[in-house]
């Protein structure tokens, strides 16, 4: 198995929407993945709690088979309508993928 983690931080504001709002539409779409692609084989979004220090604003931890199947979520449709928001709107991205 193999799992993917990434940890994003966002602009303040990007075309009227505000960081909150920026935040509400990456989650929206991230979570269409969990069902859309099939390689998926696990699924945890989790947003910065309000009140403590965080370094980043989301976090995606997700799980596949192999190799094979993250390759098949980063180049799936409904993954790259993500990738196209997401490159809009974020500060940072920090990627980290490991076999379990």
């Amino acid at each position: 198995m193999l799992r993917h983690v990434v940890a994003w931080t966002f602009k303040d504001s990007h075309e009227g929407l505000d960081k909150a709002a920026i935040i509400d539409r990456a989650a929206e779409l991230l979570n269409r993945c969990e069902t859309g692609v099939p390689s998926v084989r696990g699924w945890e979004l989790g947003r910065a709690t309000e009140g403590y220090e965080a370094s980043h604003d989301l976090i995606l931890i997700s799980t596949f088979d192999d190799a094979a199947g993250l390759k098949a979520y980063i180049e799936h449709p409904v993954h790259q309508d993500v990738v196209a928001f997401l490159g809009k709107v974020r500060d940072q991205r920090v990627v980290v993928d490991y076999e379990i």
